[in-house]
């Protein structure tokens, strides 16, 4: 989709295989924790508040029109998020307004509804996120890891630091650390995010 010539379709989505892969790498894999990937819906409908396709991810998400507008939309398409607490989404929009921002989620505690939005405009050597040219993960690899990790914010997986906007200190190799780049592929959970996840 577009207006005048400006694209407003994503362009790093993850396959849903790859998704798929990774979901099961960190979850299946240490927890336990089966996440199934229903596919991607590439003609889902969402009005963007800014017409170039931005997505706002300043400030709380019950003040902001993006969120109100996605949260929306979504249950007009799937009425089961409403009521299934096993559903999960992760939308993937063109931009974030923020630049070293690479997804952002609503917390379960902050509302019945909610989800992850992740960057559709992830680039090879990330500066235009504001971090140094790198030999990063594929593109592939990196957003499906940063899809995991705000997954992980959908889950509850911030047990550590409220302080630090939901993250873990503890260590870059664990999947909710503030400190995705794309130089790594994070995935360790803890035995405190085990029991999170498969209680």
């Amino acid at each position: 989709a577009g207006v005048g010539t400006i694209t407003i379709f994503p362009a790093t989505v993850p396959a849903p295989q790859d998704l798929q892969a990774e979901l099961d790498r960190i979850f299946l894999r240490q927890a336990n924790a089966a996440i199934r990937v229903d596919g991607v819906d590439q003609n889902f409908v969402f009005n963007y508040a800014n017409s170039s396709g931005v997505f706002s991810s300043g400030g709380r998400p019950s003040e902001n029109s993006d969120w109100t507008n996605l949260k929306s939309a979504v249950p007009s398409k799937y009425p089961a998020i409403l009521t299934d607490p096993g559903l999960l989404f992760a939308a993937y929009v063109k931009s974030l307004s923020e630049p070293r921002t690479f997804g952002i989620s609503e917390m379960p505690d902050n509302s019945q509804e909610y989800g992850s939005v992740i960057r559709g405009d992830l680039e090879e050597d990330h500066t235009l996120n504001g971090y140094p040219p790198v030999l990063p993960l594929s593109l592939t690899n990196f957003s499906s890891n940063v899809t995991a990790h705000e997954i992980g914010h959908q889950l509850g997986l911030d047990l550590w630091n409220r302080n630090l906007r939901y993250h873990s200190e503890r260590g870059t190799e664990f999947l909710m650390t503030p400190r995705l780049d794309g130089r790594t592929q994070p995935c360790r959970l803890d035995e405190k995010e085990w029991n999170q996840v498969n209680p």
